[in-house]
């Protein structure tokens, strides 16, 4: 067994079945001749989440700004939040209509659910908002697109998979089953 930094590698055997389970940092894999389950580290996803939070939205309100030179909200701070919630549910809906109801499904699905409420919810709104000079728009793009990077995250790590590969996302956790 060959040590690698930040990683640990074991094999055993089940039955029929020869495993190699990987855990790096951020995931852990575990590969059988049938399949290969998959659990990503929420905590790692967080601590991404509010590096990109920053690399991100900071740059884009200054450049709005820039652009604007203003950066005054029309709507009440509860609408604003409301129409958050709104978006969160869609985003929530789209998954759990997906994932739960017609699992397994290919790879070229998920990746396409995983990447519609980012680029609905969180990318169109964002230059909407740039190019109309709309604050709101442009900071409820920027939120919305912000809490995408889970699913931004895990495609990442999936992206080994080929899109015809099926995957289960597991009701617990950030689990699923590929194979």
């Amino acid at each position: 067994m060959k040590h690698v930094p930040h990683s640990t590698f074991t094999t055993s055997i089940q039955g029929n079945n020869i495993l190699i389970h990987t855990m790096k940092a951020d995931i852990s894999i575990t590969k059988s001749r049938k399949r290969t389950e998959i659990v990503v580290s929420g905590k790692r996803i967080n601590k991404y989440g509010i590096i990109a939070a920053i690399v991100f939205a900071v740059p884009m309100l200054i450049l709005f700004q820039s652009i604007h030179g203003e950066t005054t909200s029309h709507l009440s701070l509860v609408r604003f939040f409301m129409c958050i919630l709104a978006a969160v549910l869609v985003n929530l809906f789209l998954h759990k209509l997906l994932f739960r109801l017609f699992s397994p499904i290919r790879m070229w699905q998920y990746r396409t659910t995983c990447l519609l409420p980012f680029l609905l919810l969180g990318i169109l709104p964002l230059i909407y908002g740039m190019t109309s000079g709309n604050y709101d728009v442009t900071r409820f793009g920027i939120l919305l697109a912000v809490m995408s990077f889970d699913d931004l995250y895990i495609l990442w790590q999936l992206r080994s998979f080929g899109g015809g590969s099926y995957i289960t996302d597991k009701s617990e956790g950030l689990n699923f089953h590929v194979w």
